[in-house]
C-alpha cells in the first residue's frame, strides 16, 4: 500500500472500516491504522509541493460534498454559488465566507452537525483563551487521524527515536496517546510543586526509553523554576511546549535549566494538532490533515510573508466540519523552504502568550486554568474579560448565557478556589466586549503592576 492511498483513506486504510464501533472500541486495533498513518506521514513530509497540493485538493473534493448535507453548510454553499458537481479544490474555498465560533453559538445541534451518518462522536470545548467558551463536536474519524500527527511530532522531537511520551494535562485529550505514552494529570498550575515527586518517579521508571515531555508553556516555566531552585535533574530527551507562546529568553532559560531541547507545537482544541517544530525550530503545518490560509479581515488570501488571520479547513471531522474557520489567531506563512528538507509549509504564529495572574501570598495562576473554569460553564457565559485592579480584586465583564443567573454563584466559587480565598470578584454584565487591535478578543486586562 502506498502513502498516497493511506493519506487519501483508500484500500486497507478505509476509514469507514477502522471506525466501526465494534472495531474502534479496542485500543490495540486502533494501533494498526495509526501505524499506517505514521509511516505515510513520515514519507509525505518530504513530498514535492505539487504532490502535497494535489492531496489537499483531493481531500477538499471529498470534504465539501459531505459537508453540504449539513443545513448550515448547505445554505452557505448555495449563497456562495458553489456547485457540488463542479470543480472542487483549494480555489473553491476562496468563495466561501469566513466562519468562526460566533456562527454556531446560537444554532441548534441539527443545523451544524451530522450526527446521523456520524453517530460516534464526542463533545469538547475550546480553552476559552479568546474569552468565548465554545462547545464543539469531533467524530472518531478526526480522532484517528490525530494519532499519526502526534507520533510524527514526538519522533521529530526525539530526533527520529521513538521515545516514551509523557503529557501533562488536566484531563484526557482525544487522539493523543496510543502505546508507549503516559498521561500525567495536574489539577492546575499551582499544584505542580505538590506533584513533582510523582512526576520524577514516572520519569525514572521510563527513563531507559528516553523521555519526551509535553506540557503547557506556563507550567513548563514553573517546572524549570522549581528544578533550578531545588537543583534537580529530570533527564529528558526533549520537551514540547503547547498552548501558549514563549519568548526567546524563556525558551533559552527552560533549555538551560532542564538540560534538553525545547520544541513548540501549535494547536487548538477544535482543530487539533496544527503544526510541529522541526530540528531547525520552524513550525511545520500538518498539511495532510488540514489546509491553512492567511487572509485579511474580509477573507481575501494574502501571499506568503504577509501577516493576517489564520484560517483553517480540516479534512477529517465530518460530524462538525470546520471550513474556512477563524479561531482568532494571527500569523505568517513563510515563503522560504526549510533547511530540514520537509516540504510542509512553515508558519510563524503571533497569537497567544503565556499569561500568569499574580496573587497575594506569591501565588500564581495560569489564565489557561481560569479559562477552563469558564469552559465548564459554557452555557452560562458567552464571553468574558477579566480585569485585575489590585492583587485581590477582580472585575469580570461577561456577556451572559441563558443560565447565568442560576449558575453564576457556583462559577464564582470555582474561580475563587482557583485564584485565592481572599479575592473579591465583581461581575459586570455587558452587551459587548471590544476586541483588541489585532482582532483577537482581550480576555485579561492587568490594571495593576505584578507583585
Amino acid at each position: 500500500m502506498l502513502p498516497d492511498d493511506i493519506l487519501r483513506k483508500k484500500g486497507l486504510r478505509n476509514e469507514r472500516f477502522w471506525t466501526r464501533e465494534y472495531i474502534y472500541r479496542y485500543l490495540w486495533i486502533r494501533k494498526i491504522p495509526a501505524w499506517f498513518d505514521t509511516w505515510a506521514l513520515l514519507k509525505s513530509q518530504y513530498w514535492p509541493r505539487g504532490k502535497l497540493e494535489l492531496l489537499q485538493d483531493d481531500r477538499i473534493r471529498s470534504l465539501l460534498p459531505d459537508a453540504s448535507r449539513i443545513p448550515f453548510w448547505q445554505n452557505t454553499f448555495v449563497d456562495a454559488g458553489i456547485d457540488m458537481s463542479g470543480t472542487l479544490d483549494r480555489t473553491t474555498l476562496a468563495r466561501i465566507p469566513l466562519t468562526s465560533k460566533k456562527d454556531f453559538l446560537d444554532l441548534s445541534l441539527e443545523e451544524f452537525t451530522d450526527t446521523v451518518r456520524n453517530p460516534y462522536f464526542y463533545r469538547d470545548c475550546t480553552s476559552g483563551s479568546t474569552g468565548r467558551p465554545f462547545e464543539f463536536f469531533q467524530d472518531i474519524h478526526s480522532e484517528l487521524s490525530l494519532y499519526g500527527a502526534n507520533e510524527r511530532m514526538i519522533r521529530t522531537a526525539g530526533h527520529g527515536t521513538r521515545c516514551h511520551f509523557i503529557t501533562i494535562r488536566g484531563h484526557w485529550q482525544p487522539g493523543l496517546l496510543l502505546a508507549n505514552a503516559t498521561y500525567f494529570y495536574l489539577r492546575g498550575y499551582s499544584s505542580l510543586q505538590d506533584r513533582l515527586s510523582a512526576l520524577q518517579e514516572l520519569i525514572v521508571s521510563k527513563r531507559s526509553k528516553g523521555i519526551v515531555l509535553q506540557v503547557f508553556s506556563s507550567t513548563l516555566l514553573r517546572l524549570a523554576q522549581i528544578v533550578e531552585d531545588q537543583g534537580l535533574q529530570l533527564h529528558l530527551r526533549a520537551v514540547i511546549a503547547m498552548g501558549e507562546g514563549l519568548s526567546e529568553k524563556q525558551r533559552t532559560y527552560i533549555e538551560r535549566v532542564l538540560g534538553t531541547e525545547l520544541f513548540m507545537t501549535y494547536g487548538t482544541n477544535e482543530i487539533g494538532r496544527i503544526g510541529f517544530e522541526c530540528e531547525h525550530h520552524r513550525m511545520h503545518i500538518n498539511e495532510e490533515r488540514l489546509y491553512i490560509e492567511i487572509t485579511d479581515g474580509e477573507g481575501n488570501r494574502l501571499p506568503a510573508g504577509k501577516e493576517g488571520k489564520i484560517i483553517f479547513t480540516t479534512f477529517d471531522n465530518r460530524v462538525m466540519p470546520f471550513i474556512r474557520y477563524d479561531a482568532g489567531d494571527r500569523g505568517i506563512i513563510d515563503g522560504m523552504s526549510c533547511p530540514c528538507g520537509r516540504t510542509l509549509r512553515t508558519i510563524r504564529f503571533t497569537g497567544r502568550s503565556a499569561e500568569i495572574i499574580e496573587l497575594p501570598g506569591e501565588r500564581q495562576v495560569s489564565l489557561l486554568h481560569i479559562a477552563a473554569a469558564f469552559d465548564i460553564y459554557w452555557n452560562v457565559v458567552r464571553q468574558f474579560q477579566i480585569v485585575q485592579h489590585d492583587p485581590a480584586s477582580f472585575v469580570i465583564k461577561v456577556i451572559p448565557g441563558p443560565f447565568f443567573k442560576e449558575a453564576h454563584d457556583k462559577l464564582e466559587e470555582r474561580l475563587i478556589r482557583l485564584l485565592h480565598p481572599s479575592v473579591h470578584i465583581t461581575w459586570d454584565i455587558v452587551e459587548s466586549i471590544p476586541e483588541g487591535p489585532s482582532g483577537k478578543a482581550v480576555y485579561f486586562v492587568r490594571a495593576v503592576k505584578p507583585l
